[in-house]
């Protein structure tokens, strides 16, 4: 028996696939043949689309990942014989799981098919595109002459239409992607080295900043290294103890009083190293370790507050930073309330810092675990202000009460006159609709000058002091409640010591400090204004020994 496939024909000409299947029949001389045909087209359609499916994403319908590694494999042969480059390009949508968590993943499924059709736009028909997974795609660029010119030109192109937003059922979405290129010859002659790399450069282009691209070079595999011995200490390092918090004073700019203190996370890893924030928050993000690690600081932050309450400073406040991923939980209200109970401190001495991009990934579920928290009495701030999407709409529809201007607007004051007017701004703003302003990383004497003159409400930076562990800030806060004894014409020596943080003065803030004026003769004088340098109340000013 024999089985062939052919084209046949209809009556009315036209083709189809057949099967044709020829059988000898035995005992006949001469031999004898029986033939049969039949039409193959469901058979053969049937198989195309399973072929489809089995290299194509069911999603967005792009190549899928085994497809993509198989063009590679060609590229590379025809690259070699050819003399010429290519490149490949691993791509990383930022903070995609907060569209699913917070809108739905019909609504992200949405989202990955826009990006997919964005994605095909920005390439040749000879280049590739395809889906690796989740939010990760991947880019091979081929035929490349100048291979690193030509690869960043493609590139660039992907992150500008990427960046344009997308309305999907009322949410405006701003897309954003991180993007790792390594390119051929130079960074690998093989699939896997390729692949790898190109991850190895995503991965840095996502802690520079997000929404960037970064073109692998071989001391990355270095870091990549220590990265995986990161993730690896940081699932220990609460179990282990080895997170502290320091806290840096917020200072009332009318009074020179410390008024409140932000909590800051440190890791002292078991061998005495150090181990930066940047490094160790975008991992505890990725992880999902940031939410008992955010629940730990809150508890923390408060008790250490209330202690300090009961040693006689009343009305200290503390500031925490909530995470995104912190922020989405559905008990968050219901955690902070537990540890407001737990450690005694009132609401009101809690302030919760939010950034705008947490706020505008689902504004409907924001503005409900806003309301929330509030109703607890507990104060809520927009971090990082102006660096975000800073709608207006939003300061209206939040129950916000304190704004904090971001140290990119303060770092150049005096020298930057743009910067002066944002912050001018953002002051004024402020102050119509009855909030709070805080100045950030506020360095300099004629900075703290600026903000007293415009109006802000509280500043804090290494004018006034650095972040400090919890025992060392204790002391500072002795200290300033001497120097107000001393202010007030209580007995004290003039001298306050070397304490290397000392809270008045804008000059050096590591130097040694000297109390004079009426108040160093214990002599009682009315409360001065901050000017050029700080005054502390009742005449007493600090100045360099």
């Amino acid at each position: 028996m024999v089985r062939v496939e052919v084209t046949g024909r209809h009556a009315d000409d036209s083709s189809f696939p057949a099967e044709l299947t020829v059988r000898r029949v035995e005992g006949h001389e001469p031999p004898m043949y029986t033939v049969y045909m039949r039409d193959i087209t469901r058979l053969k359609t049937a198989q195309r689309q399973l072929t489809y499916e089995a290299f194509h994403d069911k999603l967005t319908g792009l190549p899928n990942r085994e497809l993509f590694v198989n063009r590679l494999d060609i590229q590379l042969i025809h690259a070699e014989r050819n003399s010429v480059g290519l490149c490949v390009a691993s791509l990383d949508l930022d903070d995609f799981k907060k569209v699913n968590d917070s809108l739905g993943r019909h609504v992200g499924d949405r989202f990955l098919i826009e990006m997919a059709s964005r994605f095909k736009t920005c390439i040749r028909d000879e280049d590739t595109v395809s889906r690796g997974g989740g939010d990760e795609f991947l880019f091979l660029l081929t035929d490349l002459k100048n291979t690193q010119t030509d690869a960043t030109r493609v590139i660039r192109r992907i992150l500008e239409r990427l960046g344009k937003v997308v309305t999907l059922d009322g949410h405006e979405l701003y897309p954003r992607a991180s993007i790792g290129l390594t390119l051929y010859p130079g960074d690998g002659g093989d699939v896997g080295t390729l692949l790898r790399n190109g991850q190895i450069a995503m991965h840095r282009a996502k802690e520079g900043g997000k929404h960037d691209f970064c073109i692998y070079s071989p001391s990355m595999n270095t870091c990549a290294l220590n990265r995986i011995g990161l993730e690896s200490s940081l699932g220990k390092a609460l179990e282990r103890e080895e997170f502290r918090l320091h806290y840096q004073p917020k200072v009332d700019i009318r009074t020179g009083s410390t008024s409140g203190t932000e909590a800051l996370i440190r890791w002292q890893r078991k061998e005495g190293e150090l181990v930066p924030p940047y490094e160790f928050i975008p991992l505890a993000e990725e992880s999902g370790l940031i939410v008992p690690m955010g629940v730990w600081v809150l508890r923390e932050a408060c008790r250490q507050t209330r202690a300090w309450q009961k040693k006689g400073f009343a009305g200290l406040s503390i500031a925490v930073n909530l995470s995104a991923r912190q922020f989405q939980e559905d008990n968050l209200a219901e955690t902070v309330g537990e540890i407001l109970t737990e450690t005694g401190l009132s609401p009101g001495d809690l302030n919760l810092e939010i950034t705008e991009n947490i706020l505008m990934a689902d504004v409907d579920a924001a503005g409900k675990t806003m309301e929330k928290l509030s109703g607890m009495g507990i104060k809520l701030s927009i971090d990082d202000f102006g660096t975000g999407y800073s709608s207006l709409n939003y300061l209206k529809r939040f129950p916000v009460d304190i704004l904090k201007i971001d140290r990119s607007f303060v770092k150049d004051i005096p020298h930057d006159t743009n910067d002066m007017a944002i912050a001018k701004a953002v002051i004024a703003l402020g102050r119509s609709l009855n909030l709070k302003v805080v100045a950030e990383g506020v360095e300099s004497a004629e900075q703290v000058e600026f903000m007293r003159k415009q109006g802000a409400d509280e500043i804090q930076g290494y004018v006034f002091c650095r972040p400090l562990p919890g025992d060392e800030l204790s002391g500072y806060l002795d200290e300033e409640a001497h120097v107000r004894q001393i202010a007030a014409g209580g007995k004290g020596s003039g001298d306050l010591g070397t304490n290397p943080a000392y809270p008045f003065s804008p000059v050096k803030p590591h130097g040694a400090l000297t109390v004079t004026g009426a108040a160093a003769s214990g002599k009682a004088t009315p409360a001065a204004p901050l000017e050029g340098r700080l005054i502390s109340p009742g005449g007493a000013s600090v100045s360099e020994s």
